[in-house]
């Protein structure tokens, strides 16, 4: 799997969380998850979770094109 990251502000760490497949493979932080999601969307890529927030928490999942599940999150 390669990950491009076209935006490097929106992204600043990644960590690999699990293996298999439909299970979160990588979580990627963001310091403004709405800018992080409107990205993702607006390059046609699949949303697997819409953003959800648990008190100051907040992600949502995407698929990339080898069907690994990715994270993004607040902190």
């Amino acid at each position: 799997m390669l990950l491009q990251f076209l935006q490097p502000a929106v992204v600043y760490f990644f960590y690999v969380h699990a293996q298999r497949r439909k299970k979160v493979n990588l979580k990627i932080g963001s310091k403004d998850i709405d800018e992080a999601y409107q990205f993702i969307k607006s390059n046609n890529i699949a949303i697997v979770k819409e953003i959800e927030s648990i008190g100051n928490f907040a992600y949502f999942n995407f698929q990339d094109p080898d069907g690994n599940v990715l994270m993004i999150c607040n902190g």
